[in-house]
């Protein structure tokens, strides 16, 4: 439960006129939930696209557990274990919850046929990547737009995959 996942030291992030972000020092824990709390502005979400590798600080770094060098791109971070999660998922309303499931894998290059398993709707890692985040008991067959904010959010997480479910 000690083992730090990540380090911030020294983060820092400017834009052209902003300050977004100023030498910040942060560990990450396994096993921790962490809040992020402040006012807008305070970079609560830069620090988010840091970590996740969708920008690069302006100075300082940060650092994953198990990778040699710092998170340079969303990819690298995605391998890392790490994802951000926004507030509203990408979730395709006309789309079953089975093909939702796919879906990310599609955009990620990960299969090249993901469809023939979101249209059988019972593929076992379907299933088990919708057990894993909690939705075991929604149908694959199920359209995303009838699932309530929570599960929307779940589906986001199935979809990006398991280390059992990933391809």
């Amino acid at each position: 439960m000690d083992e730090v996942v990540f380090s911030a030291r020294g983060v820092s992030k400017s834009y052209p006129g902003v300050q977004a972000l100023s030498d910040l020092d942060l560990d990450g824990r396994a096993g921790e939930v962490l809040a992020i709390c402040g006012a807008n502005g305070a970079g609560k979400s830069t620090f988010a696209r840091l970590l996740a590798g969708q920008e690069a600080p302006t100075a300082g770094e940060i650092r994953v557990a198990g990778h040699p060098e710092p998170v340079a791109d969303p990819a690298e971070a995605d391998r890392a274990g790490i994802m951000l999660m926004h507030q509203e998922p990408l979730i395709v309303d006309d789309f079953t919850v089975g093909e939702n499931v796919w879906l990310y894998r599609l955009r990620s290059g990960r299969d090249i046929r993901p469809w023939s398993r979101a249209r059988r709707g019972d593929d076992e890692l379907t299933r088990q990547a919708l057990h894993d985040v909690g939705l075991g008991d929604v149908s694959p067959g199920r359209l995303a737009g009838s699932l309530a904010p929570g599960q929307r959010q779940m589906l986001a997480l199935a979809a990006r995959g398991s280390p059992r479910t990933r391809c």
